[in-house]
């Protein structure tokens, strides 16, 4: 096949040096043995839109005549974009030109007569799909940056993005390999075909070998054979998390001795009671008050009677209905209360807050929604009024406004950067920044001021009498640079830092080192909570946890196990509760 721009030639020659038959019209003048000639048989020609062939036909004698006759050339079925001029065939396609022709080239010499076909084909051109940077998530949605050596408890998914601007039908391949092993192109795991100019692949890395360090090379190609560029993984360990040990943890508690792995009045600790429930490996059972009802739970609350958690929704007809939902603390039917999108939920005396772009307020012993105001997010409520910030591109407003229907909403002050954390209490509304900022707006002076910089992105805040608790670590961009573009839509797995900070500002002091955002940082009595998905250097997959400690620095205890995706909790005198994905809204002994 000729695909570039040239000069074809079409010869008439001797047959004794092709060896082709004749195909002959005799007249009475000259017979066939003096006068034979044919048209040399013809490749295909394939050619794209843009391009431009010349076809020559050059005509031989084939006896050696000193006086041949002349030679007529004709085309039957020539396309459009193609002429003859005198003895050249001029191609030039277009983009409208797509499709085969069947031509035939005709050679007549008095009465003599000699043809040839040939296929003339204009193809689109066909360029190669673009691969983006892969990275490795868990169904929950957490993403892992693929550097350093990530090290994952399950099998994780990858989840890339292909480009083809052909609108091809696409495949995503993956070649597993011990690490120093070089690219083969047979892959281990592959994809369906899927035909789109631009998608999102998600596929499982399934039947990884424990223990050892892998490399993963990922490419695509399209329906027409080409080939994307590779990206690689390099370091990849598939470490399963290994069950928690059946031992004996003898302590005394008071002055007896008691094996705190199974007591319930001393489960996990001296003094810490299940309230009822059993105690195993030094955890207390949690009470499963409802299944999944929602896959995007935002908020959680609670209330002398009822749990109330809500979600969004990926589509507007999700089943079940997506909305606010609440169910006794005492186990029972779970109520639909409200059907509208939010991304917090506010309970304070008659009514439920709910929030997404826009405040509205349910009534929690029935009647119809009001919508309040049009916020930003996050949504806080401390006395009498409700408090938010708006991020407009790197900066951004403390806004405020009373709880009640026709309140005006003010401005309280401007920040730089992007507000990921904020708390109230009664001295203030203290925000965290992404550019590693804690900021308070102080009641009794209507500013807002500094209390600390120089952190790293800040994601959970928590106060007590005397100290601002901070949770912080590296960006979601510095973990996953590939994701800075999509901001908080992408949940990238990071570790951080909790550290306290006196009030009145100061050297921060650092208590631990945790897995994951933290951004669900409370303070209860004496203690830390948060919840995280995985342990340091994990990638969660199997189980999450409620983490407890010391609020004055200690090691940091598992308190729930075992339920992944945990992005809200909430807390009475005695319990803790959490809303998980899979599992739904649980209680637990705090």
């Amino acid at each position: 096949m000729l695909r570039a721009d040239a000069v074809r030639l079409l010869l008439l020659v001797p047959l004794t040096l092709w060896g082709l038959a004749c195909q002959t019209d005799p007249g009475p003048e000259e017979g066939p043995s003096e006068q034979e000639f044919r048209v040399v048989e013809l490749d295909d020609v394939t050619l794209t839109p843009g391009q431009t062939l010349n076809v020559k036909i050059l005509v031989l004698s084939t006896k050696g005549d000193k006086d041949p006759p002349p030679v007529e050339l004709s085309v039957e079925g020539l396309p459009q974009f193609a002429t003859l001029e005198a003895d050249t065939l001029r191609l030039a396609p277009g983009a409208e030109d797509l499709g085969e022709s069947q031509v035939r080239v005709i050679a007549t010499a008095r009465k003599l007569r000699a043809s040839e076909e040939f296929l003339i084909r204009v193809i689109r051109s066909n360029k190669a799909p673009e691969l983006w940077e892969p990275f490795l998530a868990d169904e929950d949605g957490f993403w892992l940056a693929t550097t350093p050596q990530p090290v994952v408890r399950g099998f994780p998914f990858i989840k890339s993005s292909l480009r083809d601007e052909d609108g091809d039908a696409t495949r995503l391949f993956a070649e597993v390999v011990p690490e120093g092993t070089a690219f083969s192109g047979v892959p281990t795991h592959q994809t369906d075909w899927v035909r789109a100019s631009y998608w999102n692949t998600n596929f499982q890395l399934t039947g990884l070998p424990a223990g050892q360090r892998l490399r993963v090379y990922v490419w695509g190609v399209d329906e027409r054979g080409a080939v994307s560029n590779r990206r690689d993984i390099p370091g990849l360990l598939y470490s399963p998390r290994p069950p928690r040990p059946s031992r004996e943890d003898w302590r005394t508690c008071g002055t007896q001795p008691v094996d705190v792995s199974s007591n319930a009045q001393h489960c996990g600790e001296c003094e810490h009671s299940c309230l009822g429930s059993t105690c195993a490996q030094g955890l207390c059972a949690p009470s499963q008050l409802t299944g999944p009802l929602l896959e995007r739970p935002t908020g959680l609350a609670v209330d002398a009677g009822f749990v109330y958690w809500s979600g969004l929704s990926n589509t507007m007809d999700e089943a079940p209905p997506w909305g606010l939902y609440r169910i006794p603390k005492a186990g029972g039917h779970a109520e639909l209360m409200a059907r509208r999108e939010s991304s917090a939920v506010i309970i304070d005396g008659d009514y439920a807050y709910l929030a997404s772009g826009s405040v509205a307020r349910v009534p929690l012993r029935g009647g119809a929604v009001e919508h309040l105001f049009d916020v930003g997010s996050p949504l806080r409520l401390q006395g009498e009024r409700l408090y938010w910030v708006r991020n407009q591109w790197f900066r951004g407003q403390l806004e405020s406004s009373a709880k009640v229907p026709g309140s005006t909403p003010e401005t309280l002050g401007t920040y730089v950067g992007l507000v990921l954390a904020m708390h109230t209490d009664a001295q203030g509304v203290y925000l965290g920044t992404d550019r590693g900022e804690v900021l308070q707006y102080r009641f009794e002076s209507n500013s807002l001021e500094g209390v600390a910089s120089g952190l790293t992105q800040v994601n959970g805040l928590a106060t007590d009498e005397q100290f601002v608790y901070v949770a912080y670590g590296p960006s979601e961009c510095s973990s996953c640079p590939s994701l800075c573009f999509a901001y908080r839509s992408l949940r990238c797995f990071v570790t951080s830092k909790l550290v306290r900070i006196p009030r009145a500002g100061g050297t921060p002091e650092e208590l631990a080192q945790v897995s994951g955002a933290a951004n669900t940082l409370t303070v209860e009595g004496e203690f830390l909570y948060w919840s995280h998905d995985g342990r340091v250097g994990d990638l969660p997959l199997t189980e999450g946890s409620v983490m407890r400690m010391p609020k004055a620095g200690g090691a940091p205890r598992v308190l729930v196990d075992g339920f992944s995706g945990m992005r809200s909790l909430a807390f009475d005198a005695h319990s803790v509760y959490g809303y998980a994905p899979e599992q739904g809204v649980f209680r637990a002994p705090k």
